[in-house]
């Protein structure tokens, strides 16, 4: 199902489509081509997507990308934005319309690719050995027993596309359970996979989602993905964005009280993905590039909208700096000497902060990942800018630490704040962690599991604790309500723990 080739933007439409047109917009994915036995073939970026959309290879065969589109591309494996299922397989770079690449296929299975520019347009290249017939044993995976971990990622993206297909988008979340509960690899990638499975299901139902609480899986990333989607087939219209998010926030805000805030950074995302779509001429000018997102995110409704929107503005963009590996290009933006310097081109409160969060996790990544260089780089840089946001800057730089080590132990984590030496920042930096983790928890409601051990580890002093214990359930409260917020409180009275956010 693709909609890329239809560019024109539609008005929002929140009663129910026919089930005919919903065909006729977004049609069932056309059958793989049987393409083995040749040494090289070609796929083709047109207005309507790749043709062919979905093809059988033989192992060793080379595949040439190119475009009639007349602008910019970028193939790469799927997941977007990072690419993680098979990462030599991604061109790196965007591509100028006169280019081609190439890419000799070494490994079997279902490798699923999109244009970076314009994630919409997807496809899949099913590589077989030399020999095999084509058949759909090798394109509907039944078990992800693959030896290898890229096998196993392409299997997981592919189960739950399918889900979806065939059943409907409570049962994709059903299935991202599933995966997360017997495969310990899927966990720190959970959100990747919400966040993919929005820009999938914008493909199949278009602006007219069945909304359903299981949303906010993983971290809400499906929001995200979904609202890159929706502001790419409506040509960046942020007021046609904001309006669906105030349609979420109506459907879901009573069971799911951060949906309309997650929607909102959707946009940012989305809008963002847009402008590196549509303005590729400023990417020498990464301040005016993102002050037009952050001008379109002061088209929101108020404070913490412009703030989310803001957020996803500059998370697409260092994203964008992060997979280039274009630090290079941007040194006086990307330093830990001053990694805050693109944050003095705002003067909006909401956007300052904003950027404050978001770099603050390109601190981590700058540091090499130790947080021992990174923290009191990071803390030295932001008394020297703007010390009132020291505790989103700390919190969010722990919030990646527990965000990807969802599968470290407690003394592991926790030792990443040893640097800190104020009992306060020290808080600020176990709340993040513990934020970090309740992100990419076990989805259904039931990230409690891993965060409350954390909460009740023996290496957090006291005061550490009941940081911990606060941002525990205020996140399960805005995640999932009253019944969040209850199944928070009832975990840690069942270990005699307490919390202030529990005696209402």
């Amino acid at each position: 199902m693709n909609t890329t080739g239809m560019r024109r933007a539609a008005p929002l439409v929140f009663v129910a489509l026919a089930v005919a047109v919903l065909f006729m917009l977004f049609p069932e994915r056309e059958d793989a081509l049987d393409w083995t036995g040749r040494e090289e073939i070609t796929i083709l970026l047109t207005e309507h997507g790749f043709e062919p959309e979905s093809v059988f290879i033989t192992r060793g065969t080379n595949v040439v990308f190119v475009s009639e589109r007349g602008n910019e591309f970028w193939p790469a494996s799927d997941l977007h934005p990072f690419h993680t299922i098979y990462s030599a397989f991604d061109a790196k770079r965007p591509l100028s319309p006169d280019e081609s690449w190439s890419f000799v296929f070494e490994k079997d299975g279902h490798w699923s690719f999109h244009d970076h520019i314009d994630a919409l347009a997807t496809g899949a290249i099913i590589v077989i050995p030399p020999g095999a017939v084509a058949d759909e044993r090798y394109d509907v995976i039944p078990e992800c027993d693959q030896e290898s971990l890229d096998g196993r990622r392409a299997c997981w993206k592919l189960r739950i596309k399918y889900t979806l297909e065939k059943k409907d988008l409570a049962a994709a979340f059903d299935e991202i359970q599933r995966v997360y509960e017997d495969q310990a690899d899927f966990r720190e990638d959970c959100h990747l996979y919400a966040h993919d499975l929005g820009i999938v299901a914008y493909q199949r139902y278009g602006d007219d989602i069945p909304f359903t609480p299981k949303i906010a899986t993983c971290g809400q990333g499906f929001y995200h993905g979904y609202m890159e989607a929706f502001l790419s087939w409506h040509e960046g219209d942020v007021v046609a964005a904001s309006e669906f998010c105030e349609h979420a926030r109506e459907r879901l805000g009573t069971v799911f009280p951060l949906s309309g805030p997650q929607c909102h950074h959707g946009i940012g995302h989305g809008q963002m993905e847009y402008l590196l779509a549509t303005r590729l001429d400023l990417l020498r000018d990464l301040p005016q590039l993102v002050g037009i997102g952050i001008t379109d995110c002061g088209k929101l409704p108020d404070d913490d909208a412009q703030f989310r929107c803001a957020s996803g503005i500059y998370a697409v963009m260092k994203d964008w700096v992060n997979i280039q590996d274009l630090f290079h290009v941007y040194p006086e933006f990307f330093s830990l000497a001053d990694p805050y310097a693109l944050c003095r081109y705002v003067s909006e409160d909401w956007a300052k902060r904003a950027c404050a969060w978001e770099l603050s996790k390109e601190v981590y990544l700058l540091a090499e990942k130790d947080p021992d260089i990174a923290f009191p780089a990071e803390i030295s840089a932001g008394q020297a800018w703007e010390p009132k946001y020291l505790d989103l800057m700390i919190r969010s730089t722990a919030f990646l630490i527990g965000e990807v080590g969802i599968t470290l132990s407690d003394e592991e984590l926790a030792a990443s704040c040893r640097s800190i030496r104020e009992q306060q920042f020290k808080i600020w930096c176990i709340q993040g962690i513990e934020q970090g983790l309740l992100f990419n928890g076990h989805p259904g409601g039931n990230e409690v599991e891993r965060s409350v051990r954390f909460c009740r580890s023996d290496v957090l002093s006291d005061a550490e604790r009941e940081g911990c214990e606060e941002v525990l359930v205020s996140y399960m409260q805005g995640a999932y309500g009253t019944t969040g917020q209850k199944s928070a409180c009832e975990a840690l009275r069942a270990l005699d723990l307490s919390s202030a956010g529990c005696e209402t």
